[in-house]
């Protein structure tokens, strides 16, 4: 291996690891509700391991891999991507299992390869450069982004979230730079560190900043406790001390005038959900998710749903939450969400892997923190000690953050910046390490590590091209063309949710309507389960003439949103249609104890349209403006319906 790492085009090749950190944020042309699983870092980090794969075979022939080094790690990985695997003949979908299992295999594999680049000083050099390039474009960019814009909105939080945990794990790697290192190096690290602070507080990522406020202060109890020189003690009190100057100075703007639309991220962090009730929302919802994964667990606590798959299963266990009255603050207002995750990485594994995968993954953080502990020891005496007490201190504060991130190791982009760290935490053993190696057993594992980044390589290619085609379809000249790309997106990756959904639209509107009610279940299933997308399938079954398949559709949406005014207002006119007027009554009572106004402004919007509607509201009945209705889609929704039934209506939306 050691002939193939000195290769310069392997090297070359092995250092661009970093650009998948990059690969989220490359434009791509995506649909309008863009849902599944991601593709783009996997594309990439199968396209460099398997690269990486054939050139050593060609070139060197000999050992690619090895299980030597640290292997209750990669045991532990090892047996995660089998249970994944396994998985798939109880999942709801095999995409998903099959997705998580790949995604785990390049893990491995990466974990491998950086664990060569952790012992190679030159490849090293390389990779801490890129890495350091990434995440600085990416963080100044957030907080050229913060600073220009009027107001920053949820797509703002989403795309920089997840860089925060990132961030937040590579914070105090770079401050080790800043610390050890002269000169014009030391400049640069000094400006990598900052822009990596700056961007976890503009990105207003409570969790990704506790995470990093965690990772450095074990970072610097481990160096008091490993340097007792006077002068390695006064640099580490000035980095902290700059640190909080800068912090101070980025968050006193924001405290000192206040704003509706720009909130500091000490004051959001501090902000209670009885004095804010945006926060309130945050939080509930986040409660929701968790809640919803531990009924998973509950109803399968030994083999779990199936890797992948809570986002798929979301609704079926939502419906058991809405049975207890006293779950109602956490499943009110979340007609809008669509949850593909937890937001807690351990949940999310026991409730998809059951108790076996929760134990697995327990062996594997058990066998991470034992090699950690050796490797400190190891490296007590050595020089470079400060790059394992950075390293550890970045994968404490990545795990950390995943008890509460959506992102953590679901992300590949994240997930890598994890293994590479964990590889630099382990340098000292692995560059220690003199074992006797089958190269029978190499070649095994490099072929089938080939094979499986093929397969995630055509995974990710077949998500890409099938996103592509929904893109073009809904921009398509004409509607055979455009059902034409629909269909064939459906058919390179039917587990491509936004596919069914968009194609239920344009049969929608081409008056389809029995084929449009079963598309819009479709994307029901696998996804898109909003109340509007409830509703979209209610009128489609409602226009076909289809009454008792309208009211299943209808009565099923009340009991995966219990709370929403909307759809129990929405159930409650079908059932006046049908002469079912006591059951009506109920519906609309309940609507009315929720929110009255929001439930006689819907009321009147779905029976009689926008004009009257607004002009109630103008009369102070109901909402005052229809932009005060929520969920805000669900109103497009039904005045699509309407302007199929009354078209004389279409153009009458008021200003």
């Amino acid at each position: 291996m050691e002939t193939f790492i000195n290769n310069k085009y392997s090297q070359w090749l092995l250092s661009l690891w970093p650009l998948v950190i990059l690969t989220p944020v490359i434009w791509f042309p995506q649909s309008s509700v863009l849902t599944g699983h991601p593709w783009k870092p996997e594309l990439l980090l199968s396209v460099i391991i398997g690269i990486v794969i054939i050139l050593g075979l060609i070139k060197n022939r000999e050992l690619l891999f090895t299980f030597g080094s640290v292997p209750y790690i990669n045991r532990a990985m090892f047996a995660f991507i089998i249970w994944s695997g396994i998985s798939i003949f109880w999942a709801v979908s095999p995409n998903s299992p099959i997705h998580h299992s790949l995604v785990w295999t390049a893990y491995l594999l990466f974990f491998l390869l950086a664990c060569f680049i952790a012992a190679n000083d030159r490849l090293l050099r390389l990779s801490f450069y890129g890495f350091g390039i990434i995440l600085s474009i990416v963080a100044a960019n957030c907080v050229i982004e913060t600073l220009l814009r009027p107001t920053l909105n949820e797509t703002f939080g989403f795309r920089y979230g997840r860089y925060a945990e990132i961030w937040a794990a590579a914070l105090p790697l770079f401050l080790s730079f800043a610390i050890r290192l002269k000169g014009n190096h030391r400049l640069l690290a000094l400006a990598v560190t900052s822009l990596l602070w700056l961007g976890i507080f503009f990105s207003t990522s409570r969790g990704s900043l506790a995470a990093a406020v965690v990772g450095l202060g074990i970072f610097g109890v481990l160096r008091l406790l490993a340097n007792r020189s006077i002068k390695d003690t006064k640099k580490l009190v000035l980095a902290a001390a700059g640190l909080f100057i800068l912090a101070v100075l980025t968050q006193l703007p924001a405290l000192l005038v206040p704003s509706e639309t720009r909130t500091a991220t000490i004051v959001r962090a501090a902000t209670s959900s009885e004095t804010d009730p945006h926060n309130s929302l945050a939080k509930n919802v986040r409660y929701l998710f968790w809640a919803t994964g531990l009924e998973m667990a509950k109803a399968h606590p030994i083999i779990g749903v199936g890797a992948d798959t809570y986002g798929l299963e979301f609704n079926n266990y939502k419906r058991v939450l809405a049975l207890d009255p006293a779950k109602r603050p956490m499943i009110e207002k979340s007609e809008n969400a669509m949850p593909e995750r937890t937001h807690n990485e351990y949940l999310q594994i026991v409730a998809e892997l059951g108790v076996i995968g929760g134990i697995i993954f327990l062996g594997f953080l058990v066998a991470v923190f034992y090699y950690g502990f050796l490797s400190i020891r190891r490296s007590v005496s050595s020089s470079e000690n400060i790059l394992i007490h950075a390293a550890f201190a970045g994968v404490v504060a990545f795990l950390m953050s995943s008890a509460y991130s959506s992102f953590s190791f679901r992300l590949v982009q994240n997930g890598v910046v994890f293994f590479f760290l964990l590889a630099l935490m382990l340098r000292p053993l692995i560059k220690d390490k003199k074992e006797e190696r089958s190269k029978t057993f190499s070649r095994v594992i490099s072929f089938a590590g080939l094979i499986c980044c093929v397969g995630l390589a055509v995974f990710s290619g077949l998500k890409a091209t099938s996103q592509y085609m929904v893109y073009a379809g809904e921009h398509g000249p004409d509607i055979e063309t455009t059902s034409r790309n629909y269909i064939n997106a459906k058919a390179l990756d039917n587990a491509n949710a936004s596919a069914d959904f968009s194609y239920a639209l344009l049969l929608f509107n081409s008056k389809q309507y029995e084929q449009a009610a079963k598309e819009f279940r479709l994307s029901i299933d696998k996804g898109v389960y909003t109340a509007t997308v409830y509703s979209y399938e209610i009128s489609a079954y409602s226009l076909a003439g289809e009454n008792d398949e309208a009211l299943r559709a209808a009565q099923d949406a009340v009991s995966v949103f219990p709370y929403s005014v909307f759809l129990h207002t929405r159930y409650a006119v079908l059932l006046e249609k049908e002469g079912r007027f006591e059951m009506a009554n109920e519906h609309y009572q309940l609507a009315e104890s929720i929110e009255p106004e929001q439930a006689l402004t819907w009321r009147i919007l779905i029976k009689d349209g926008a004009r009257p509607a607004a002009q109630a509201g103008r009369e102070g009945k109901g909402v005052p403006l229809l932009v005060e209705l929520y969920p805000q889609d669900g109103m497009y929704a039904v005045l699509a319906e309407r302007g199929i039934r009354f078209p004389e209506e279409k153009f009458e939306f008021p200003k």
